[in-house]
């Protein structure tokens, strides 16, 4: 079995799926999204850029198919193919017609979507649209797999290379995110940690001035490179987590937390159904009033049973797994 994995030209990206392309177990193979002639790039980056697209999706994107690479890549007809897409690939490139005909031309290619967004997130409108072409699609939200049938994972995090202690970025309680959907539930619980605990860093992005609070070690509207965030992360003692209402997947705080052993704070009640959940080291609150802040000042050695619990080699497993059930 050989993998494809298209890539998604994003950050975030090749942080979490860093851990393929690293492994000896599995053969994997990334393949370019689109290869767009120079002097066709400034028409391309207008046709697709993504603020437009977002409020009107511009037609008449067949005419980048010739771009794409999938369907250049030299499939050998005795070899079984599977290939993998994130869900935000799929938000304005590719389409159901031009999948179907990359089956349809080799019977021996299966396709796998990754979906990030839940079926809420209007963002991911188009993935979803596409599902019914797809032979696996994997999703980290329980509740989207439990009702539409989908693969379940958790999330996607490869340890990065990079990390290392750094006594200037030390931190008791650390967390970066945007402020839409959540903002007062971040500042109510940043107020009730700051009242306890100090020197902590907490960043809200995306916020108005309006709506600006003045608390105590938060920073809003600064953001930093996610290699900068990784480094933050790395050297703090706790990691906070707050995910917006309905949500219950895990985000990227949780995996982090994980992979560098570190305490987790997280207002997400259905971590504590969750495999890699440890009371010892991961406290649950759903009000800003119960937020245990004895947990976040407590220096404790943290160490769970499997911090690579969000490697992308496991979906390669799943994935071999179900193929395998198949055939």
């Amino acid at each position: 079995m050989t993998y494809l994995i298209i890539d998604d030209e994003h950050i975030l990206y090749r942080t979490m799926f860093s851990d393929i392309f690293k492994t000896k177990d599995y053969n994997v193979k990334e393949i370019p999204r689109m290869v767009v002639p120079k002097i066709l790039k400034p028409l391309y980056n207008l046709h697709y850029n993504r603020k437009i697209n977002s409020h009107i999706f511009l037609p008449f994107k067949m005419i980048w198919f010739n771009c794409y690479q999938l369907h250049k890549f030299n499939f050998v007809d005795t070899e079984e193919y599977i290939v993998i897409f994130l869900n935000g690939s799929l938000r304005f490139h590719f389409s159901s017609g031009y999948l179907k005909k990359v089956k349809k031309k080799h019977p021996n290619v299966k396709l796998a979507m990754i979906m990030y967004d839940s079926f809420v997130n209007p963002a991911a409108k188009r993935s979803i649209s596409m599902i019914p072409i797809f032979d696996y699609v994997f999703s980290f939200d329980k509740k989207d797999c439990e009702t539409h049938g989908l693969q379940r994972i958790y999330s996607t995090f490869s340890y990065p290379d990079n990390v290392y202690s750094d006594s200037g970025k030390h931190t008791s309680a650390f967390f970066i995110g945007y402020g839409s959907g959540r903002l007062k539930l971040l500042q109510d619980t940043f107020r009730k940690i700051t009242s306890d605990v100090q020197d902590c860093y907490f960043g809200i992005a995306g916020v108005n001035e309006k709506d600006i609070v003045d608390i105590p070690d938060v920073h809003y509207n600064v953001t930093i490179p996610y290699s900068e965030e990784l480094q933050m992360a790395y050297n703090t003692d706790c990691i906070v987590e707050v995910v917006k209402e309905g949500q219950t997947g895990v985000s990227l705080r949780t995996c982090e937390a994980i992979a560098f052993n570190k305490k987790l704070l997280t207002n997400n009640v259905q971590i504590k159904e969750m495999p890699f959940y440890d009371s010892r080291f991961i406290s649950v609150f759903t009000d800003s009033d119960e937020i245990d802040t004895e947990f976040v000042k407590a220096k404790v050695e943290v160490k769970y049973d499997d911090n690579s619990f969000f490697s992308p080699v496991r979906i390669l497993q799943q994935l071999d797994s179900l193929s395998k059930k198949e055939g």
